[in-house]
């Protein structure tokens, strides 16, 4: 019996150098509230204490850029200073995927938790952080700056990771 070896569909890696140019494009699909300026992400391939993750999708016979995790040693707590997912690629379980990695790296690094920062208006990603086992643990007046003006966000953690 022959077996064949499929490709995978996804993959996980450390973000490089290289992943910018496609970075930029995925920042492009972002909605503007959610965009980071491509000088942000290309600062976190040197922060210390700090990783920046990417995810690939196979698509159409090579790897794509689909997401990304930046993650933030603070404290006790690692911090999720941003993720996202391309909006072509969500709701197929991608984001579920990136926040395993963030458990298994505040896992390994010994930390009690994570924590990041939603702004209150985004209503999908506040659901979706509260059905992963996230808490509100307080608001934060003025933390994002909008076209009109100031937006609070919300200040969450999620324990024993």
């Amino acid at each position: 019996m022959t077996t064949t070896r499929r490709t995978p569909r996804f993959r996980i890696r450390r973000m490089q150098e290289a992943d910018l140019l496609p970075m930029a494009g995925l920042l492009q699909r972002l909605p503007p509230a959610d965009r980071w300026p491509l000088r942000h992400m290309a600062a976190e391939l040197h922060r210390p204490l700090g990783w920046a993750w990417v995810l690939d999708v196979w698509e159409a016979g090579r790897w794509r850029l689909a997401g990304y995790l930046i993650l933030w040693e603070q404290g006790e707590l690692l911090h999720i200073a941003n993720i996202a997912v391309d909006p072509a690629h969500q709701g197929q379980g991608h984001g579920r995927r990136l926040m395993r990695v963030a458990k298994a790296v505040a896992r390994r690094r010994g930390m009690k938790g994570l924590s990041l920062e939603v702004r209150v208006s985004n209503l999908r990603a506040l659901r979706w952080y509260l059905r992963l086992g996230f808490q509100i643990r307080r608001r934060i007046r003025n933390l994002y700056q909008t076209p009109q003006g100031w937006e609070d966000g919300l200040y969450m953690v999620l324990e024993h990771v």
